[in-house]
């Protein structure tokens, strides 16, 4: 069973998983999660990962082969656009920085290869044979991302990495 959460702000918030064979939920909060409602999503075997910007604006990733890839609505969910398929290849994590930037990547199998976007997910180009399990950027340019046991620094919006010393012990799972 797989589950996400995302707040934009103090009351509104999403949260969505599944456990797989089609049997997925997107939820939201307008009220700091004392009551949730459901939210039309496109149809996959489990949501792996979820990026929120903003009310209407969000992306969902589904890893499956037949039914996944990358998913957008601007509408806060009225309307999905598929914006991504890979068959066996599609993503298991997704990180927008604003609606043009942002970043998908298929840990799981064989080499990993993180993509970007600077068009809001209409196309995806290969930047790295290296994926990420977290991710954070504080503009376009600079930005981190968390791979194996190491933490990675850009400062031109991804296409460099240098890994970021850690403190002794300090692993990254």
């Amino acid at each position: 069973f797989n589950s996400l959460i995302d707040f934009i702000n103090l009351t509104t918030g999403y949260a969505c998983g599944g456990s797989g064979g089609g049997t997925t939920y997107l939820c939201k909060t307008t009220n700091a999660g004392l009551n949730w409602n459901f939210v039309s999503s496109p149809s996959a075997a489990k949501w792996e990962s979820m990026s929120v910007l903003n009310n209407d604006t969000l992306w969902l990733v589904d890893d499956d082969g037949l039914t996944g890839g990358v998913f957008r609505t601007t509408n806060g969910g009225l309307n999905w656009i598929q914006q991504y398929s890979a068959g066996s290849q599609n993503p298991d994590k997704i990180y927008m920085f604003n609606p043009r930037i942002g970043f998908i990547v298929r840990n799981t199998s064989g080499a990993p290869n993180l993509r970007k976007t600077t068009n809001g997910g209409f196309n995806w180009f290969n930047v790295l044979n290296e994926g990420f399990v977290d991710m954070y950027f504080i503009d376009s340019l600079k930005g981190w991302r968390a791979y194996g046991n190491n933490m990675y620094l850009t400062t031109n919006g991804g296409s460099n990495w240098v890994v970021q010393i850690l403190p002794s012990g300090g692993i990254i799972l």
